[in-house]
């Protein structure tokens, strides 16, 4: 019997009434002996007949427990003995026993991840909830992003030690999943065979413990396709994809799968990008032959790829919508932040203690009898001084957070630079008792700058390549010498030590090219900021990014196209760190500047009320808090066309209320007031 190849032919089949041939429940003779006993049964007229064990149905021989075990020492006897001798078994265990000897390539894998996997799918309305345009909009750290970033856009995160476990989880749940499919089928078959009360309450209760993931990702399904479809597709979705009526077709073998599948092709189809089309084709094919074949692989194989063309539906809307507002976002940047700020340290949610501390420090350190710099000069000198001196600890203060990538990236790139000069000091050193020409030492010295950089790799973790980095230069010391040696332990035991000393943020050579860089970078940095200071964030944008590379011009005829001359480029290696640090820093002083290091508002500096964005006057523990709510045309639920933002209530009391305004609070409540409403429902079209 192929009950893996059946096992949903079965399932689709109505169930069947148990056996109505003989209506009582067998018995035992209790005369008999242990080894010879006789089974009896009960027909319709009320006689009595005797059975002998070839008369009585097997149990399927695909190595699963029986439903009820038995004293009788005649294994085909059981299946017929009184349950009064046979105590039911752990519904669990049988359940991993039938799933191990029923599927025929992996069944104890699959038994294992049936017990042990999550209940959850991987993918579900939750985890893409932060795709929601009414998240993406209320996302700080997304908000200031997109300033430094022409195409931000999502992608699945499978990156890192949690992405690999996200991966093995969901390679157990679809596991899983194929074992809890070949459960149904088979229930449902025994169940059609269950002859008497008992076995079919063992039967029932075997599929009550399967139904562990099946329900869920339906209601997964539902939930995520009703984010994407049109308010007039809502009710057919919510309707077709009701998880507990599947539920009950499914226990009752009437689910037609290949009708499911053939309406979730039409409706994606007509929802999703035309790009997408072929991935939906082969999902619905591979739902089909799977329900037609009774292969719970394939039918779980293209559910599976179903809840990824939902995932990548939303991940298209995400990133469409992200596109379209993207010169919205960017012009409200500075708007957003301050408010939002602004109600955190109201509330006293974000310290600024530290960071007024860290600037005032700074202002001391540069104030001279002659000279005493402003507030941007001093946070454009600290914020250089850390990146280059401190550790990732103490480069910057917390209001910084939102720049933590940027500025760490920065600071590699820097940190590069000081420990190349490094290198090439201790090339020549190391090449100072052989007195190559001088030409010679310079190409050397470029050729290393490449190449320890090379070693070092992107994370520019020059201390951790010390070994290679020394086989380098005295690969090279050698060379020069027009030694045919290539070897040299003295030459190399000397490098390391001088590398593994030099190579360290505090070393004598460090400070020396980290205090040339910082009295390099910092007159021209300052002058940048001052420069753009005024801009709003969307000329900055402009002006800090590199425009994207034009695609290049299709030819006509045999080719002769008039082409736009490429885009020069400086040749000053430190105009991309300037440019990149001038954006940062002229973005968080328009942002920060009186929230935290300046305290008066109305100070008139250029910037300081730039957009007529200024601090809400609120007070400590502000009942009301900033929300970005997206703008839609009538009538276009997912193409917002603007960006707003609108206190909502906080549910925080309101500071030293009067009885009066209470009074006046209750009644407005009892009225419907519009303050009432949940503030984080998603926004509405107009």
């Amino acid at each position: 019997m192929n009950h893996e190849n059946n096992n949903l032919k079965h399932a689709r089949r109505a169930s069947k009434s148990p056996g109505s041939q003989s209506s009582a429940v067998a018995h035992e003779d209790s005369t008999a002996s242990p080894a010879q006993v006789r089974t009896v049964t009960v027909n319709a007229a009320g006689q009595e007949e005797e059975m002998s064990g070839n008369n009585i149905n097997p149990i399927p021989e695909l190595g699963m427990p029986a439903p009820y075990t038995t004293s009788a020492t005649s294994p085909a006897s059981s299946a017929s003995t009184s349950p009064q001798l046979a105590p039911m078994r752990d519904a669990a265990h049988d359940i991993q026993q039938c799933i191990a000897g029923g599927l025929a390539f992996d069944g104890p894998q699959i038994a294992e991840c049936f017990s042990h996997a999550p209940n959850h799918p991987p993918v579900t309305a939750m985890s893409l909830a932060e795709l929601d345009i009414s998240r993406i909009i209320n996302n700080p750290k997304l908000r200031q992003d997109v300033n430094f970033d022409r195409e931000l856009h999502f992608r699945p995160n499978l990156e890192g030690s949690k992405g690999k476990e996200k991966l093995r989880q969901a390679e157990e749940y679809w596991k899983a999943l194929e074992g809890e499919f070949y459960m149904y089928a088979y229930v449902q078959q025994e169940l059609s065979k269950a002859n008497t009360p008992e076995s079919q309450a063992y039967w029932y209760t075997m599929r009550a413990e399967t139904e562990k993931r099946l329900p869920s990702i339906f209601h997964a399904i539902r939930e995520i396709l009703i984010t994407l479809v049109p308010d007039y597709d809502q009710d057919v979705v919510k309707n077709r994809l009701d998880a507990e009526l599947l539920m009950q077709e499914i226990k009752n073998g009437v689910c037609d799968l290949v009708d499911l599948a053939s309406w979730m092709g039409r409706i994606l189809k007509h929802h999703c990008a035309p790009m997408r089309d072929h991935l939906v084709d082969r999902m619905e094919g591979e739902i089909k032959r799977g329900a037609y074949e009774g292969k719970c692989d394939v039918l779980v194989h293209g559910i599976r790829q179903l809840l990824a063309i939902l995932e990548m539906m939303k991940l298209d809307v995400a990133n469409h919508q992200i596109r379209h507002l993207r010169t919205c976002l960017v012009a409200d940047a500075v708007n957003y932040q301050r408010r939002f700020y602004a109600y955190r340290i109201d509330n006293n949610r974000f310290d600024v203690t530290r960071s007024r501390l860290w600037l005032d420090c700074e202002i001391a350190q540069l104030t001279t009898d002659d000279e005493t710099p402003t507030h941007l000069e001093a946070l454009t000198s600290a914020l250089l001084r850390g990146m280059l001196f401190y550790d990732t600890t103490t480069m910057y203060p917390q209001t910084f957070h939102l720049d933590t990538d940027r500025l760490r990236s920065l600071r590699v790139e820097m940190h590069t630079k000081v420990y190349q000069e490094v290198c090439r000091d201790i090339l020549f050193e190391a090449a100072s008792s052989c007195s190559p020409p001088a030409d010679e030492l310079i190409r050397a010295a470029a050729l290393l700058r490449t190449n320890a950089s090379a070693i070092a790799g992107p994370s520019g973790k020059f201390d951790d390549r010390v070994e290679h980095i020394a086989a380098e230069i005295m690969r090279m010391v050698l060379r020069m010498e027009g030694d045919k040696v290539q070897y040299d332990p003295f030459l190399l035991q000397f490098v390391e030590n001088r590398l593994q000393l030099e190579l360290q943020p505090g070393s004598v050579l460090f400070e020396k090219y980290a205090l040339g860089l910082f009295e390099q970078l910092l007159p021209r940095l300052q002058a940048n900021v001052a420069r753009y200071i005024d801009c709003d964030p969307v000329q900055l944008q402009s002006l800090m990014l590199s425009a994207a590379p034009p695609a290049p011009a299709q030819p006509f005829g045999f080719g002769a196209v008039l082409a736009p001359p490429p885009a020069s480029r400086s040749a000053d290696p430190l105009d991309d760190i300037l440019r990149r640090f001038t954006h940062i820093i002229v973005l968080h002083w328009q942002i920060w500047h009186d929230l935290v290091y300046t305290g008066t508002p109305d100070e008139d500096q250029g910037s300081s009320s730039y957009g007529g964005c200024r601090t809400p006057p609120s007070g400590p523990g502000s009942p009301t808090m900033p929300m970005a709510e997206a703008v839609y045309a009538p009538g276009r639920r997912f193409l917002p066309i603007g960006v707003t933002i609108r206190d909502v209530p906080t549910g925080l009391p309101t500071p030293a209320a009067s009885p009066s305004l209470e009074a006046q609070a209750k009644a407005s409540h009892e009225q419907g007031d519009i303050s009432e409403q949940n503030p984080f429902d998603r926004p509405q079209a107009a």
